[in-house]
């Protein structure tokens, strides 16, 4: 896929294979000439062909004693040919022997932006050597490299404007590939619980609808609203036994109302988000809670580095959360995620013993060749009281703390239109708080989801 990218991008309009073919005979039959050798390199470049064009270059910087000229096809051919590390030490090599060349730190930049082991850290880099080709005059198709960088980082506001602000035919491609316009989405998901152990769940409910809008990548907002319910069978306390009988039991159900409203903008490097939630449950487990939050990141080198933290104020008591989390992009399809979160809750009553815990958590996100599809597993240690998650509108308002779950999540990106979700997640559950002798066992809850979501308006192109 990258090559075939490269490829695309160094193509010029060559005549094609036979036009190769004959310059390669004369560069056969001229093993000295330079000229020949500078001929087939441009070429083979231009059409693609890493070797044709690796070799064409090598015996041109041998014949040259490494000239400038020379030692910039050699950095694009390495590229092609895929030996990035290769390409990206001659690339730095290049800028420090001819530091005053626009065009050293534009093929640098060319070299680091195809570099795929840590991209986010090779974007930052091309991205600079860039800004240094650009400040000693260069311009053109450097402005588009600019723009594609910025890109790659998420960052089509600022892709937009590096487009916008140059000539070049190249920019075209970038145009359409970050559309300046508002866009919207709805989504509509449902799922399911089951539990084992638990003192009267026996089973679960989820059903919710989001709408969002955004202003490219500069600005957006969505607003969602939940409904989680929960049924069982519990013993009746207004029921006496019979001498020898079982207790009595009752039917339970519990019903949770949600309603979240978050907004998130960016800069170039950096960014945020914000919540407020109102959570209400009625039915046999009566309560409510106000939920404030928030999580502001920076790209740091090759990691995405985040802090995140929540308030809530529930009927019984006062919750806080904080936490920190990275995230590091090893390949342009592969991630890994991690973090760890404390929380806290102190309540009402006054005979009630404040509880908290610690968290860390850790997953591997993997994604197709052009993004359609990806997954996500994870897993998550420790211990949480009624934790908020802040990437997903959704809280535990449990009397039981978390603790260690796994996770599974699959998107399938149907069209630049339709994005089809699933999840599950078994999650281990402490004893409610407060159970008497005996006391209660822990319990295990298994739920699972379904979503789709439907995108309106423009939407930034994945894959070029």
């Amino acid at each position: 896929m990258i090559g075939a990218l490269l490829a695309a991008g160094l193509a010029l309009g060559s005549e094609g294979g036979a036009e190769l073919g004959g310059l390669e005979d004369r560069f056969e039959r001229l093993p000295q000439d330079y000229a020949s050798a500078v001929a087939l390199g441009d070429a083979a470049l231009q059409a693609g062909d890493a070797d044709r064009a690796l070799m064409a270059w090598e015996r041109a910087v041998a014949l040259s004693k490494g000239n400038f000229e020379s030692r910039r096809g050699e950095v694009l051919a390495l590229t092609l040919a895929g030996r990035h590390r290769a390409a990206t030490e001659a690339g730095d090599a290049l800028t420090a022997d001819f530091p005053d060349r626009p065009e050293a730190w534009a093929v640098r930049a060319w070299a680091w932006r195809w570099q795929p082991w840590l991209p986010q850290r090779s974007a930052h880099v091309a991205l600079r050597s860039y800004a240094e080709a650009m400040a000693r005059g260069g311009a053109g198709d450097t402005g588009c490299g600019v723009g594609w960088c910025r890109w790659a980082l998420g960052d089509h506001w600022g892709a937009h404007r590096a487009f916008s602000d140059t000539a070049a035919p190249c920019a075209a491609d970038g145009l359409r590939a970050t559309p300046q316009a508002v866009s919207g989405w709805g989504a509509a998901f449902g799922g399911g619980a089951v539990y084992a152990d638990h003192p009267w769940r026996t089973a679960g409910s989820l059903a919710g609808l989001q709408v969002g809008g955004a202003w490219s990548t500069r600005v957006a907002a969505d607003a969602t609203v939940r409904r989680v319910g929960a049924q069982g069978t519990a013993i009746d306390p207004t029921a006496v036994p019979a001498p020898g009988e079982l207790p009595a039991t009752a039917d339970v159900s519990a019903q949770q109302a949600e309603v979240w409203l978050r907004v998130h903008t960016r800069s170039r490097h950096v960014g945020g988000s914000g919540l407020v939630a109102s959570v209400d449950s009625t039915g046999d487990e009566v309560g409510w809670a106000r939920i404030f939050g928030g999580r502001a990141w920076a790209h740091l080198g090759p990691v995405t580095l985040a802090l995140t933290g929540a308030a809530a104020r529930h009927e019984d008591g006062d919750h806080g959360q904080a936490g920190v989390d990275l995230h590091l992009p090893l390949t342009p399809w592969l991630a890994v995620l991690g973090g760890g979160q404390g929380t806290h809750f102190a309540p009402t009553a006054s005979d009630a013993a404040p509880v908290g815990g610690g968290m860390g958590w850790g997953a591997v996100r993997v994604a197709g060749p052009e993004g359609r599809l990806s997954a996500q597993l994870g897993a998550r240690l420790g211990t949480e009281v009624r934790p908020v998650r802040i990437d997903l509108p959704a809280v535990w308002n449990l009397d039981e703390a978390l603790r260690q779950s796994a996770d599974v999540r699959v998107a399938w990106r149907i069209d630049d239109r339709f994005t089809l979700w699933s999840g599950a997640e078994r999650i281990r559950l402490a004893p409610p708080s407060g159970s008497t002798a005996p006391p209660a066992p822990e319990s295990t809850a298994t739920t699972g989801h379904l979503g789709l979501r439907v995108d309106l308006g423009p939407r930034a192109l994945e894959d070029r």
